[in-house]
């Protein structure tokens, strides 16, 4: 390839607990992809070694690129998995049982249990000072008091500090003053303050903010700045790098991570983002996403062709309590989580991953995984298994899962891997029926869009259970949350406000947003991309006066008359009144803040090559698999064989570069005009 002939090619890497995925975008809507082990120590080499080998097979020059864009669950997976960062809390005298209160009611862990995150109140310090609502000091900060803190802080092993002191928003100083001690007396500790990370009203939102951007920004942090220090110095022009966030847009290193919270749905944004565009060109509307990777499963759901944004007074860890993000319930149990035996003697998956290295039993490790469970059930050929290393292994997930639960148990390894996968599909049903009946959702009017390693594997069985009808596997389950962030790359601007929706300007309104404007096409200029290649589109955050309860509201494009805004208003009440099931008396609406996004335009992707029909298409070969209670001679086809209207029946198993996709008797499968395969479900 002539790398001249491809200024605007994009790159995406995408690093997870177990693999590291690098997807290529040309103009021509061309997608190329590898993926590569994650090194546990150091997942920037991953990051690397995975987009050199793909700019190598395309033979296109690293100066060739206008965008690469990061994304990760590294930062997410500690959370899950209860290995987090141990973190510690700063704020005004007198409040902090109060801002413990309102972390807890605000950052749960979705799941089949709610959990807290690990905020304790033994690690919320209360420090001398006030600031009053206007930006005036009512208190001086005590520097010695906070001085004399810091022994405390090494002596129980903090590894992240967030400060959050009263009325810091409007005056930050206090805050700023209290970070430049910290640094000076321990250097190297990463210090987060409020007044960066969500500077408005509502001390419970930004305290969660804050508190989790401090928790995951070490994690965050070091992946970030470490890929973009082995990238940044490449020959030829230096490509823009930028970090996916939990809303799809994408931001620069410095903001990632400054507002660590604002990114650590960084990875499964990206799968959400393609599942919108999907939803749209395939004439299917509403989609529940399913992403299953090694680490994590991450639930969305898609209505109208648009993803769910977060709204409501409690915030999922996916959901940053306050900051913007798509509505995604992440859970600590994947294809690489762990299987154990827990103090009843049944069988748990997760939340600890075996990851890639060691990795499952299969593949060198020593503990079961639902991966082994898979091998040894015949779901998964283990030549398939991107390894880093020696071929994987069957006999060794068998012996892994007689050891560690089926002799415990007393029973066969063939029952154990039964109880594995049933664990895992058990906590993810739960999970997905709770979100359907807090929706309100009717799930026979909905396709589960399955992708991530795993997910394939598991969709189909998911889906029965919970009433969906169709199962939708795209052409590359395995890179889908990369090649979404690729396909997305979108910039987010914002003008806080704080104005009477009565009283407001439009003139000024429409000011406001063409200043976002220019500032976003500038940015977008400046790695060589026309205007006409952006897209603009305006929302606007409302509220009612008085209340911190807020929406994100379309906000008519041109120039603005008042009726614009008396339409806007009424909008806002009918949307609060859905998503909160009252609407205040007696207060007027108030613009919190302007916001813009401004995305690059995305190439289409060519349809599916190949033939119109498959008539006789016969299998690569027959494999034991086991079904439930049954063991069936199952057909095994290679997913390039398969092309539009190919139409099969199930028991069957389609394999492809790391995944294989099952569908269970009595149902079929078939592919759509752009290489989708569509499951139909015999639903119980």
């Amino acid at each position: 390839m002539n790398a001249s002939n491809f200024p605007l090619w994009r790159a995406c890497i995408d690093s997870g607990g177990t693999y590291t995925s690098a997807c290529l975008l040309s103009e021509d809507g061309e997608i190329y992809s590898v993926k590569v082990p994650t090194l546990p120590g150091s997942p920037s080499a991953s990051a690397e070694e995975a987009l050199t080998s793909l700019i190598e097979k395309t033979g296109l020059a690293p100066g060739s690129l206008c965008y690469i864009i990061y994304c990760t669950t590294l930062a997410l997976n500690p959370v899950l998995q209860g290995l987090a960062t141990k973190t510690a809390i700063l704020t005004t005298r007198g409040f902090g049982d109060i801002l413990l209160a309102g972390i807890q009611q605000t950052l749960i862990l979705p799941g089949p249990t709610l959990q807290r995150l690990p905020f304790r109140r033994r690690l919320i310090f209360e420090i001398e000072e006030r600031m009053l609502p206007g930006g005036g000091t009512f208190t001086p900060l005590a520097e010695n008091e906070l001085r004399g803190l810091v022994p405390r802080l090494r002596d129980e092993g903090i590894e992240s500090v967030a400060i959050c002191f009263l009325h810091s928003y409007v005056n930050p100083i206090h805050e700023q003053k209290a970070r430049d001690i910290l640094a000076e007396a321990m250097p190297g500790l990463p210090v987060t303050i409020s007044s960066e990370v969500l500077p408005f009203p509502g001390e419970s939102f930004r305290a969660a903010a804050t508190a989790l951007s401090a928790m995951v920004r070490p994690q965050l942090e070091s992946c970030i700045v470490a890929t973009y220090d082995r990238i940044k110095n490449w020959p030829g022009k230096s490509p823009g790098f930028m970090v996916s966030q939990s809303d799809g847009s994408t931001a620069d290193v410095l903001s990632s991570c400054l507002v660590a919270a604002g990114a650590i749905l960084s990875g499964p944004a990206g799968g959400v983002a393609s599942a919108s565009l999907l939803s749209a060109k395939t004439g299917r509307p509403n989609l529940i996403t399913l992403e299953i990777g090694g680490s994590s499963t991450n639930i969305s759901i898609i209505q109208r062709d648009k993803p769910s944004l977060y709204s409501g007074n409690k915030a999922p860890v996916s959901s940053q309590a306050g900051l913007p993000s798509l509505n995604i319930h992440s859970l600590g149990a994947g294809g690489g989580s762990i299987a154990a035996l827990d103090a009843n003697g049944s069988i748990r998956v997760g939340p600890l991953s075996a990851g890639s290295h060691p990795g499952p039993a299969c593949c060198g490790g020593s503990l079961p995984t639902c991966t082994d469970a898979n091998v040894l059930l015949g779901r998964i050929n283990p030549d398939a298994i991107i390894t880093g290393g020696p071929p994987a292994s069957a006999g060794a997930a068998l012996n892994s899962i007689k050891a560690s639960l089926a002799g415990p148990l007393g029973i066969s390894a063939e029952e154990a891997a039964r109880r594995i996968i049933a664990s895992l599909n058990s906590n993810i049903i739960q999970a997905l029926r709770a979100i359907i009946d807090k929706n309100g959702l009717d799930p026979r009017e909905y396709t589960l869009v399955s992708y991530g390693g795993a997910g394939p594997q598991h969709a189909a069985e998911i889906a029965r259970e919970c009433g969906i009808h169709y199962v939708l596997v795209p052409r590359e389950p395995g890179f889908y949350s990369a090649q979404g962030a690729l396909s997305t790359v979108r910039r987010s601007y914002e003008a806080v406000t704080f104005i009477n929706l009565e009283e407001a300007d439009p003139d000024r309104i429409f000011e406001s947003y063409a200043e976002l404007e220019k500032t976003a096409l500038d940015d977008f200029a400046a790695q060589g991309i026309n205007a006409s290649r952006i897209i603009i589109e305006r929302t606007a955050d409302l509220r009612f006066m008085d209340q911190l309860l807020e929406l994100n509201m379309q906000f008519p494009a041109g120039r603005l008359k008042k009726a614009d805004l008396s339409l806007l208003g009424r909008a806002f009440v009918i949307s609060f009144s859905s998503a909160y099931g009252f609407t205040p008396d007696d207060t007027g609406t108030e613009i919190v803040r302007l916001r813009l996004t401004a995305a690059l335009d995305t190439p289409n992707r060519p349809s599916c090559p190949g033939k119109l029909t498959i008539n006789g298409l016969k299998p690569a070969l027959y494999r034991k698999a086991v079904f439930g209670d049954d063991t069936l001679d199952t057909p095994v086809y290679s997913r390039n064989e398969l092309y539009p209207s190919a139409s099969l029946r199930g028991p069957l198993i389609i394999e492809q570069e790391g995944t294989s996709t099952l569908v269970w008797p009595g149902m079929s499968a078939s592919v759509d005009a752009r290489g989708n395969i569509i499951i139909s479900v015999e639903v119980l």
